[in-house]
């Protein structure tokens, strides 16, 4: 589903799915995004891995990353991405890549 110029991928899965199918479909995406920035040729300016425990780190994190328009996934195991970042939640907090 394309909205506002970008990729927006839901998945809808079984509340008894297996974690470790969930974990292979999550790897498939990341690599899916890893080997699109590879495949393009766009050149990697920065690479930035970081977790947060509180939304408001998250925030102030992307506002000064300058990353205006993203969504912070509210359950554990959610995923947003975006062309050169992620989001993904977890129990104790966030984990944001940023690759561009």
């Amino acid at each position: 589903m394309t909205k506002n110029q970008k990729k927006v991928i839901t998945i809808a899965v079984p509340i008894d799915i297996d974690e470790s199918y969930l974990e292979k479909i999550k790897n498939m995406l990341i690599n899916y995004k890893t080997n699109k920035i590879v495949q393009d040729s766009t050149p990697v300016i920065r690479r930035h891995e970081e977790r947060f425990n509180s939304e408001k780190d998250l925030r102030e994190f992307m506002k000064n990353s300058g990353f205006p328009d993203y969504k912070i996934p509210k359950h554990d195991l959610g995923i947003y991405y975006d062309d050169g970042l992620s989001i993904t939640k977890f129990e104790d907090g966030w984990q944001v890549k940023i690759a561009m």
